[in-house]
């Protein structure tokens, strides 16, 4: 028996937002066929899984926080997959961010990258030239950027929805985006009508740039853009100290727009059975599968409803 894994009955000491009970008590309500698992690895990192039936993967919507340091030791990757495929498998699968769990320089690559960016010294001049010029461009005549309403739920969701489809992404309920709303949710309104929104989640320490959503309308005026700006002053004063942009796929075009506002680079390691330690999961397998157009199909209406029955075997 592999003793390098312990389990965890407190995890009140782990950094990352997305391990509260809250959110956990979320998702396994939405998705009920996973059990998330929390261990302590060696005494100094908390490991989370996510146990679908007999396989054992990363915790769904929640940006790549599987892996968090509880002391200053760094974690040293080839001898965690070991200890990790001996404990739960080949066909297991965990994440390490490593602004979470600082990894021992390795050879090994990366499949997911964020970026973190220090509030403290962040100022418009930090960013790029050419996003600084959107930024210093006013926006539209009855154009505003403020917090949601619990009541603009509907709207919210239904523009998350639309930009989900036109990705061919997978979607979260609609009960666990309702708990999302509670949270720190910005919209860009224009005309009286939403036509963006972002949602961040947020602790004393740190925000996280977790969803983003526009219309045409939205992103022909530069929304998104507009709207980050505006949340990060807003997180400024709140006296948060990181931002982090949201973990997005290596190949992705999204890379351009958050590489604009030069955060550091952080890299997400997919820890798994493969040779190369950066095994996919079958999400991200799918994201770059023929069938990926056929996902596209699926009428927006039916996403989320879509996304809970394929979720045994994407996540």
């Amino acid at each position: 028996m592999n003793n390098a894994f312990q389990e965890l009955t407190d995890t009140s000491k782990v950094r990352s937002p997305f391990w509260s009970e809250a959110w956990e008590r979320v998702l396994t309500t939405a998705f009920p066929y996973i059990q998330l698992r929390h261990f302590v690895y060696r005494g100094t990192h908390a490991v989370r899984v996510a146990q679908i039936g007999d396989r054992i993967t990363s915790a769904p919507f929640s940006d790549g926080g599987d892996v968090v340091a509880l002391a200053e030791a760094p974690i040293e990757l080839e001898s965690f997959r070991a200890d990790f495929i001996e404990r739960f498998g080949t066909e297991s699968m965990v994440r390490v961010h490593e602004h979470l769990a600082k990894v021992v320089p390795t050879a090994l690559s990366a499949d997911i990258i964020d970026y973190h960016v220090a509030l403290k010294s962040f100022s418009i001049d930090s960013v790029r030239k050419t996003l600084r010029h959107i930024l210093d461009e006013e926006m539209p005549q009855g154009a505003d950027i403020r917090r949601a309403n619990i009541s603009e739920t509907n709207r919210v969701y239904a523009l998350y929805l639309d930009t989900m489809h036109e990705a061919g992404g997978i979607a979260l309920p609609r009960e666990a985006f309702e708990d999302l709303m509670h949270r720190d949710v910005f919209v860009f309104v224009l005309k009286g009508k939403i036509e963006a929104a972002s949602v961040f989640f947020a602790n004393e320490a740190s925000a996280y740039h977790f969803i983003s959503a526009s219309s045409r309308a939205g992103k022909s005026v530069h929304a998104p853009h507009h709207i980050l700006f505006y949340a990060i002053k807003q997180f400024q004063q709140a006296g948060e100290l990181d931002l982090f942009l949201g973990g997005t796929n290596a190949s992705s075009s999204l890379r351009t727009f958050k590489e604009g506002w030069r955060g550091e680079e952080c890299k997400i390691y997919t820890v798994s059975g493969s040779p190369a330690c950066a095994g996919r999961s079958a999400h991200e397998a799918a994201r770059q599968s023929p069938l990926r157009a056929l996902w596209k199909l699926v009428p927006t209406s039916l996403l989320s409803k879509a996304t809970k029955l394929i979720g045994k075997r994407v996540f």
